[in-house]
């Protein structure tokens, strides 16, 4: 089972929705039936239609291609159909093909019908039913979607799963194994019709009987199968938590550190839908106590999600309920749980986790985790203490305020570090407002420290305030400063302002020495109350932003106005004035651009004529409204008119202002004159000041065109739908824009090459126009008139995408480029239907280079082996050649590809492969030397050998090699030399589009691999662990090694000579005796050399072996020893023996069979993968 272990050591999380992008040969419909594959126009995500109305997800790609080659199938379906599906579950991995498996469990599995899981109980299982290359069927799954599986018992020995298709040894019928019965698949039209992969049929070990009935026509092609759903899946399927790669490395931390960042883990949605996480339990780790921590939280990076927990001393847990952490689908959300440590924490460690998945609540169907989570430990130092930082609150300049003041003090606080024992630096401060004013009353937030600006600008949400500090403040130890927050009031009369900190961990001050954050403590005092008084009457300018409008439009809002009266008691108004100027220096008359000047009471839908003041001038509009009322308490206003398009110019702004004070204060011609209900007039007006309103700016009705970039390509005759130019339309700002017509020209190329000119936008699956053809050559027009639903509306500052594609002639040649016509783009106002013309300059599409067919080389991948390598005969599945093979200008479909083979009686079979689908076998050669294998027909196969254009595609010939023996089959020979190289010029292949045969010139098929040498069997060579170490004269060993056969004939190999490599220190020599070196196999000495006479040193010594010695299954092991004179002191002796540099060069000479005894190898091969180029061991006096 090591091989299995180690095989499920990988794992792999994949939690997505199918979602690949289409051709356009994607096929549309109005409506799906069931069997489906569906999409939406827009939007890439692949679904099944069951029978039973819904739509069944796809996990992964794996369990998608299980089911389906390739996407041709998808239809495309509007968006309110596809949405009219409910989500039933997920699909499940097709019977019979892949062998599943979770990360968090070493177990594989067999896929039987309807999910079921049948355990696969050994790797010799596994390697007998699927063979030994069985682990590349494997997938893992996520835990997530494990559970649409349901696991059953294990699966016997011997037996095949429910689902496999199956075929004996000696023919060519398959099978479909039900779980009973071997049922014979008729005819390929029964294969074709069940959507059966023929590279999944498994071979069986002994012979198989047909049984049952027979397939005869599409029985098996349910992808929803018979699995269960609970409805509508208005959540994500799963949820996956893990620890983050970031979370905190252990640390020592001081005595009452703050919100101290422990761990952090991820919150990952799947891609089917967005998850709510509504509780988190955490536990505490650590041999540290719950009383060392006082307050734990959770964050979202520096935002604050929770109130402060407390830890049970019982349990070690606390829980945060009532969260509302949204993870989108497919999204990861990062969590840190942060602690306070208690002032008067021991020596102890601790550390937070996750104990389990039930620790968290959410809307997810289920929560999968490698439980429990446990982050670093913190351990607690006695001997420091972190800084201290209290707070108190501080006394505004003036607690009563009106609607339009400026710079209003509304808070103070004051920090102090007395009591901390170090510097402490300021970084944020958050406040909440606790009294009954919007943010929307308030704006230009900023924050001072005595005089001075610290914070220029504040980030708002909800009722709290932030400031960050550009650059943190430090505090001495011992001292204090003052922060002012100030503020413009806007809005809001009759409401509070009451800015308070709202949790210790919201004034973030860290300090200098420790460099960890203080928990901030009120000192006794209260907040100050800002009251944003009413006065009698209250005018607040509340919108609209600045906006653009056309020359020619009406009932233009210029502002928005609430009005707010005292005591609720209404307000007569006898004269209100107000004032419209028109700015950017344009020479406009506003008597005349604009008209119909109306206040309008937006509650009642009132409208209120004005009077036009006649001192105003060209560039200013003041009127006034008389005799109204102002309803009791709160109402709402605006101020519109109408354009005048003869006299208003572009680009032209307006804006409105009036004097929100009564007319004697405000000056001639401003102001409000009104009266209360004691018939008095009212002079407490708020803000007692001008109020503006923003921009509204005249913009002509326009669009402005540009080109999307498209990179170069090429097509082939008769392709479909060849996109040639494509741009954006994007509407201005004042206006939509109804896109009318689109006007092209064919800058190059001929009537003939292309047809069917189409204009689409992007996001649909209907054309706009199409079948529009070019009355002639270079310069002929191409003009997209009477578009579908009259053409495209596009939203004022919306942009569309458009581009036209066409299907290119039979016979073609030379390029084609499309340009867009200057001014080819024709637009109207939808409003009011004048014309718009977008300006541009004429510009080009993509060009696109016409073939009449494509072409496709095949070379030698830059994986494929390098070098000449040893194989024992009687190996299978052995590759010995990669190519890699591109098709350019189209798909290219092969037909025929010939190799040249040498030594071909040493193979059974070659099998040609492409990527990890098998095309093609053969056992049989033509010829005479040269010999030949040919793969033939391969444009006919039920998996014909398609190369994808631009996309480079491996092939792969992968042999069986034949016996060495005696018996019938027993054709291969000891030195067999097997070699492959492509034979160009027979190869043959055929367009995919243009169904053209390529000429020769057309296909380059280049391809030579390296030597097969075949033996009886093949010896590895290892060294041993436990070698030699010391130096002396006499016999001592100097070298161990193992020699281990590794072949499938049986056969016996013998060593029948060695090298062996002596490099010693100056001084040190062989004795001269017999024997001085000596070779033993156990105890046998099998090999020895005499020097020649004295004094031999360094060098290399052959050593004789008399009798060759038998190399049992299991590997043998020798012993190198030298008879050594003259060592000394610091001298050393090195021993080595080559081995894997190539034939003809090793220190080891062998035989591979005993019985032949016919050929010395002097060859280790130990794979390319393998640097070792010798074995050697140094002994030391």
């Amino acid at each position: 089972m090591k091989k299995l272990r180690k095989f499920l050591s990988v794992s792999v999380m994949v939690l997505s929705v199918i979602a690949m992008s289409f051709p356009f040969g994607v096929s549309v419909k109005a409506s799906a039936s069931a069997g489906d594959l569906i999409k939406m126009a827009g939007n890439s995500s692949v679904y099944y239609l069951g029978a039973d109305g819904k739509r069944y997800v796809f996990p992964n790609s794996e369990t998608y291609f299980s089911w389906y080659t390739d996407f041709s199938g998808v239809i495309t379906i509007p968006a309110s159909e596809l949405q009219s599906y409910p989500l039933g579950a997920n699909v499940t991995m097709r019977p019979g093909t892949k062998l599943v498996k979770i990360t968090t469990d070493p177990s594989v599995y067999a896929v039987e019908p309807n999910g079921v899981l049948r355990k696969i109980q050994s790797e010799a299982q596994a390697s007998a039913l699927y063979g030994t290359n069985w682990s590349k069927r494997v997938v893992d799954v996520a835990d997530a979607f494990f559970t649409n599986y349901t696991v059953g018992s294990a699966l016997p020995v011997g037996q095949y799963p429910a689902g496999s298709l199956v075929k004996n040894a000696s023919g060519s019928d398959i099978f479909y194994f039900d779980g009973t019965n071997y049922r014979k698949i008729a005819n390929e039209a029964a294969l074709s019709a069940n959507r059966f992969n023929a590279s999944y049929v498994l071979t069986a070990s002994s012979t198989v009987a047909a049984s049952g009935t027979a397939i005869t026509d599409a029985e098996f092609v349910n992808v929803a199968q018979k699995t269960t759903s609970t409805g509508v899946v208005t959540t994500g399927s799963g949820l996956m938590v893990s620890l983050a790669s970031d979370t905190p490395i252990s640390a020592n931390v001081p005595k009452a550190a703050a919100f101290v960042p422990f761990t952090t883990f991820n919150l990952t949605a799947a891609n089917d839908g967005a998850i709510t996480v509504s509780s988190i339990t955490i536990t505490r780790t650590g041999v540290g106590s719950a009383a060392d921590l006082t307050d734990v939280y959770l964050y979202d990076g520096d935002t604050r999600l929770t109130s402060s927990r407390t830890i049970s001393s019982s349990t070690n847990k606390a829980t945060f309920a009532g969260l509302n952490i949204n993870v989108s689908a497919g999204s990861t959300k990062k969590i840190t749980v942060r602690a306070t440590v208690a002032n008067s924490a021991t020596l102890g460690n601790n550390g937070f986790g996750i104990a389990s998945a039930s620790d968290i609540i959410s809307s997810a169907a289920a929560v999968s985790g490698s439980f429990p989570l446990n982050g670093n430990v913190m351990s607690l130092t006695s001997g420091a203490t972190a800084g201290t930082i209290a707070y108190s609150y501080q006394s505004v300049a003036d607690t009563s305020v009106k609607v339009g003041q400026t710079a209003v003090e509304l808070a103070k606080i004051k920090l102090d570090t007395s009591g901390s024992g170090e510097d402490m630096y300021v970084k944020m401060i958050t406040l909440i407002n606790n009294g009954s004013a919007s943010n929307s009353d308030l704006t230009n937030l900023k924050l001072y420290r005595d005089s001075d600006l610290v914070a220029s600008s504040a980030t708002v949400n909800n009722d709290k305030v932030t400031f960050v500090l550009g650059t943190p403040l430090k505090i001495e130890k011992g001292n204090s400063r003052i922060f002012t927050v100030k503020g413009d009031i806007i809005g809001g009369a009759s409401n509070t302002v009451k800015y308070e900190v709202d949790d210790a961990t919201d004034i973030v001050a860290v300090g200098a020495t420790y460099g960890y954050a203080a928990s901030a403590t009120l000192s006794a005092s209260s907040a100050s109350v800002v009251t944003i008084n009413a006065g009698e009457l209250t005018l607040e300018l509340n919108g609209p932003a600045s906006y653009d409008v056309t020359d020619d439009v009406d009932n233009v809002n210029l502002a928005n106005i609430t009005v707010t009266t005292k005591g609720n008691n209404p307000v007569e108004v006898k004269t209100l004035y107000g004032r419209i100027d028109a700015t950017n220096n344009k020479a406009v008359d506003l008597s005349t651009a604009i008209e119909n000047v109306q206040l309008v009471n937006t509650d009642s839908n009132q409208y209120y004529d004005v009077s036009k003041i006649s001192s105003a001038n060209a560039t200013n509009y003041v009127f006034k409204v008389t005799n109204f009322t102002f309803p009791a308490g709160v109402s709402h206003w605006k101020v519109e008119f109408d354009t005048v398009k003869a006299n208003v110019q572009d680009t032209e702004y307006f804006v409105f202002s009036m004097v929100a004070d009564d007319t004697t204060a405000a000056g001639a011609n401003a102001g409000i004159d009104a009266k209360n209900s004691d018939n008095k007039t009212i002079t407490d007006i708020n803000p007692g000041a001008t109020i503006t309103g923003n921009k509204v700016t005249v913009t002509t009705a326009n669009a402005t065109v540009a080109k999307k970039t498209l990179a170069d390509g090429s097509a082939v005759a008769k392709t479909k739908n060849v996109k040639l130019l494509e741009f954006t339309v994007k509407a201005g700002n004042s206006s939509a824009v109804k896109v009318k017509e689109i006007d092209t020209t064919l800058n190059t190329g001929d009537k003939s090459d292309a047809s069917n000119y189409t204009l689409w936008m992007d996001g649909s699956s209907t054309a706009l126009k199409s079948g529009v053809n070019p009355s002639g050559d270079a310069g002929s027009a191409i003009n997209f008139t009477s578009l579908t639903d009259g053409g495209v509306t596009i939203a004022k500052g919306e942009t569309k995408t458009f581009y036209v594609t066409a299907d290119m002639g039979s016979t073609v040649a030379g390029n084609l480029i499309l340009n867009l016509t200057a001014n080819g783009v024709k637009a109207e106002d939808p409003s009011n239907g004048n014309d718009i013309t977008p300006t541009f300059l004429t510009f080009s599409g993509r060009t696109v280079t016409l073939a009449d067919h494509g072409t496709v080389a095949i070379s030698v991948d830059s994986s494929s082996l390098k070098a000449d390598h040893i194989v024992a005969s009687g190996s299978t599945g052995v590759e010995v050649l990669k190519m890699k093979a591109d098709a350019s200008d189209e798909n290219v479909t092969m037909k025929t590809l010939s190799f040249e083979v040498t030594a071909p009686t040493a193979i059974s079979k070659v099998a040609l492969y492409q990527g990890s689908t098998l095309i093609q076998e053969k056992s049989t050669y033509t010829g005479t030397n040269p010999y030949y294998i040919t793969f033939d027909n391969l444009d006919t196969l039920a998996t014909p050998l398609v190369i994808d254009k631009d996309v480079d595609s491996v092939l792969s010939l992968k042999v069986n090699f034949a016996n060495i023996g005696t018996g019938a089959n027993d054709t291969a020979a000891s030195g067999d030399q097997v070699a492959f190289t492509a034979v160009d010029a027979t190869a043959e292949a055929v367009g995919y589009s243009s169904n053209k045969d390529l000429a020769a010139g057309d296909i380059s098929f280049v391809a030579a691999g390296k030597k097969s040498y075949v033996y009886a069997t093949k010896l590895t060579a290892t060294k041993d662990s436990d070698q030699p170490t010391v130096l002396a004269d006499g016999d001592k060993e100097v070298l161990k090694f193992k020699l281990t056969p590794a072949g499938n004939n049986g056969k016996t190999p013998t060593l029948k000579g060695l090298k062996v490599n002596l490099s010693m220190s100056a001084g040190i020599a062989l004795v001269n005796a017999a024997d001085a070196i000596t070779l033993y196999q156990g105890s046998t000495k099998i090999g020895t050399y005499t020097p020649a006479g004295a004094g031999e040193a360094s060098g290399t010594y052959t050593l004789t072996v008399a009798t060759p010695d038998e190399i049992s299954a299991s590997g043998d092991n020798y012993v190198v020893r030298a008879n050594l004179t003259g060592a000394g002191a610091d001298d050393k002796v090195t021993a080595s023996v080559k081995i894997n540099n190539g034939a003809g060069n090793d220190d080891v000479t062998w035989d591979d069979n005993k019985d032949a005894d016919v050929i010395s190898i002097s060859w280790i091969d130990l794979g390319e993968d393998s640097s070792t180029t010798r074995i050697e061991n140094t002994i030391n006096y």
